[in-house]
């Protein structure tokens, strides 16, 4: 099986459950392949909550696999992993990809793939 070069769009994520009960929910950030790409700052996060759901507009170019995690930035320790997802080249695509945390939480990643080559 030839391993293909191709284009993973990130377009909208959705917290179903957070991890933090708290009012403010989950200090959200994503990271492709060990590289924070959302929010697009280092030391960045999101604020995300109950049905709390945000557009995205991310491309990756990638080789064979491109693994997706999320993160609660948390101010002491280690940030809590919200779940992580492999794609590959050949995925089905547009999709849906549920992200299931430690601690219980639920989050919705919509995704496709517009290229391959």
């Amino acid at each position: 099986m030839k391993i293909m070069t191709a284009v993973l769009h990130l377009t909208r994520l959705r917290c179903v459950r957070p991890d933090d009960s708290g009012s403010d929910g989950d200090e959200v950030k994503l990271q492709i392949d060990g590289h924070q790409q959302w929010p697009n700052r280092e030391d960045g996060f999101f604020n995300m909550g109950t049905d709390h759901e945000v557009p995205m507009d991310i491309s990756h170019v990638f080789r064979g696999q491109a693994t997706v995690a999320l993160f609660d930035d948390e101010d002491v320790g280690h940030d809590s992993r919200l779940g992580a997802m492999s794609f590959s080249e050949d995925v089905e695509t547009p999709g849906v990809a549920t992200f299931h945390g430690q601690s219980g939480s639920v989050y919705e990643l919509t995704y496709e793939i517009p290229a391959r080559f």
